[in-house]
C-alpha cells in the first residue's frame, strides 16, 4: 500500500520495480518504491488524524480566553498576539483595503488622486 493506492508487484529487481496500479503498468526505482511503501503508515495516520488539528485549535482558543479573562496583562498579551497574527496573515491585502477605504470616501473628488498615489 502507498499513498496513491494499492500496488501489485510484477517484477522486483535491484534497480527498479515494475508494478500495476489501477490497471496500468508502472516502473519505479526500487529506492523510491520502498520509501513510498514504508512511509505510507505515517501518511495514513496524518490523514486520519486531521480532526485532531481542529480539536487542538479549539483547546488553544479556550486557553487564550481563560488567560485573557484572568488579568489585564493576560488580555493585553492575547490581544497583541491576535493583532500580530492578523497583520502577518493579511499584510499583502492592506494596500488593497487602503484603496477601497479611500474610494468609499465622501465623494470630494480628491479620492481618485489619493487612490492613484496609494497604488504607486
Amino acid at each position: 500500500m502507498a499513498p496513491d493506492g494499492e500496488r501489485f508487484v510484477l517484477l522486483a529487481l535491484n534497480a527498479f520495480i515494475d508494478f500495476i496500479r489501477d490497471g496500468k503498468v508502472y516502473r519505479q526505482p526500487s529506492a523510491g518504491f520502498i520509501d513510498e511503501v514504508t512511509t505510507y503508515p505515517f501518511y495514513a495516520a496524518g490523514v486520519n488524524a486531521a480532526w485532531l488539528a481542529a480539536v487542538a485549535e479549539l483547546e488553544m482558543r479556550v486557553l487564550m480566553g481563560i488567560i485573557a479573562g484572568s488579568s489585564t496583562t493576560g488580555f493585553v498579551i492575547i490581544v497583541g498576539l491576535e493583532v500580530s497574527a492578523f497583520v502577518a496573515e493579511n499584510s499583502k491585502d492592506f494596500r488593497k483595503w487602503y484603496y477601497i477605504f479611500l474610494t468609499s470616501g465622501s465623494g470630494s473628488g480628491h479620492s481618485e488622486d489619493r487612490c492613484a498615489d496609494a497604488l504607486r
